[in-house]
C-alpha cells in the first residue's frame, strides 16, 4: 500500500523531524483518516482535514431526518382522498 503520495503527505504534515522516524501508514475509511505511524510508537494525522468527520455526522443526521419526515408525511392518510359516495353530507 506504500505510495509516494502517502510519504509526501506525512512529510507535509510534520516536516522532516518526525518523517525520518516513519514506520508505516494507517488508512481508515470510517471514520476517514490517514495516520503516519512512527518507529518508536505513536502516530500523527495527515491528509484528512479536521472538519470532514463532523461534516459527515451532520450530513448523515440530516439525511436520516429528511427520510423520516418524508416517510411520516407519506404514511398519513389524506382526508381529500375519500370517494364522493363515502362522504357525509
Amino acid at each position: 500500500m506504500e505510495d509516494a503520495d502517502m510519504r509526501a503527505a506525512c512529510r507535509a504534515a510534520q516536516g522532516a523531524t518526525k518523517y525520518d522516524y516513519l514506520d508505516g501508514y494507517d488508512a481508515r475509511y470510517f471514520p476517514p483518516r490517514f495516520l503516519c505511524r512512527l518507529k518508536q510508537g505513536g502516530s500523527y494525522p495527515a491528509q484528512v482535514p479536521g472538519y470532514v468527520n463532523p461534516s459527515l455526522v451532520l450530513l448523515s443526521s440530516l439525511t436520516i431526518a429528511c427520510a423520516s419526515a418524508s416517510w411520516i408525511t407519506r404514511a398519513k392518510p389524506a382526508a381529500h382522498n375519500i370517494p364522493e359516495e363515502g362522504r357525509a353530507v
